[in-house]
């Protein structure tokens, strides 16, 4: 079926209000791309490799495979905010997203997520956030989010 062959495939919505959203709806061969995409990270960080992933988690469920991939590796699960109004400018200047991608995944993207570290980016460059973030994993903190996310699953 085509279900069953289909990568993603987009949605071009209006919301309520008149914005712009654009959704994605991941089919079977999608989800096998993710399901590598989350083996493969794991497979960089479990040969020592320090991994950076700017990840938008569209699908929770998505959440329990990659806890479990990365069970015995040290993870900073890192939230990077904005105002949704700074967000879509960024996402008109980078011209690599469709129109009201961000807003379609403003709400869900940090639902029920639990971080290491918070950064609102509003008003932020991207050279002092990743300062922060380097900041922040050689302050010898433990991470803990992953750790927490997954008692709160049992």
């Amino acid at each position: 079926t085509e279900e069953t062959r289909r990568v993603m495939q987009g949605r071009a919505q209006k919301t309520p209000e008149g914005h712009d959203v654009f959704y994605l709806d991941i089919g079977f061969e999608g989800r096998k791309v993710i399901a590598g995409m989350h083996h493969a990270i794991a497979a960089y960080a479990k040969q020592g490799n320090n991994v950076v992933v700017d990840y938008i988690m569209y699908d929770r469920a998505w959440l329990d495979e990659l806890m479990k991939v990365l069970k015995d590796v040290p993870v900073y699960f890192i939230g990077i905010k904005a105002n949704i109004n700074v967000i879509e400018q960024r996402e008109r200047e980078r011209g690599t997203s469709p129109k009201g991608h961000a807003r379609a995944y403003y709400q869900k993207a940090h639902e029920g997520l639990v971080y290491d570290f918070e950064i609102d980016t509003t008003n932020v460059g991207p050279e002092q956030v990743a300062e922060y973030i380097k900041n922040f994993v050689e302050s010898s903190v433990v991470p803990t989010a992953f750790e927490q996310m997954r008692k709160s699953k049992k």
